[in-house]
């Protein structure tokens, strides 16, 4: 009955050949009398395209991971330079160059970074230039104060002290 034949799923084995060496083969029946037709290659030519799609994937595999990985290190040193420089300006600063400004480049966080890194530098000069300025007039009021001790001290006469003192 062919309709028989056809329902038949042939399996496909990997065994000794013919020949002794290993092979992929399968059978089918043909029904009556008993007899089969068997198909059989040599394994390394049974999955040969199975072989050469491993190796293609592979490959490719390999190709894709390589260009992620220099695309990564690309990004990486584009996102970690402004921040670099970020730092090497906090450093200097740190170390009195007070009148560096940080410059504001690369992504919006570190840009936003960078400005309020520019804005508290200059808020940092303000606050020093007024505590320079209340050192300079504390220094002048003590000055002062010290001539006008000086002064007095040498002053013997309690009416003209009073004069100088007034």
């Amino acid at each position: 009955d062919p309709a028989a034949a056809a329902d038949v799923t042939p399996n496909l084995e990997i065994y000794t050949g013919i020949l002794g060496q290993p092979g992929a083969g399968t059978y089918t029946p043909l029904g009556n009398p008993q007899s089969a037709i068997v198909t059989e290659l040599p394994w390394n030519e049974a999955y040969a395209p199975l072989i050469q799609l491993v190796i293609v994937f592979t490959a490719a595999i390999l190709i894709l991971a390589g260009l992620g990985a220099l695309v990564g290190r690309i990004m990486a040193r584009r996102l970690a330079a402004p921040l670099i420089s970020l730092t090497e300006v906090a450093n200097r600063i740190a170390s009195g160059e007070l009148s560096l400004e940080a410059n504001p480049e690369g992504p919006q966080e570190v840009i936003l970074l960078a400005t309020a890194f520019n804005q508290m530098t200059s808020e940092l000069r303000q606050v020093l230039t007024g505590l320079e300025q209340r050192v300079a007039d504390r220094t002048r009021a003590l000055a002062t104060s010290t001539e006008v001790s000086r002064r007095l001290s040498t002053i013997l006469d309690p009416d003209q002290l009073v004069i100088e003192v007034v």
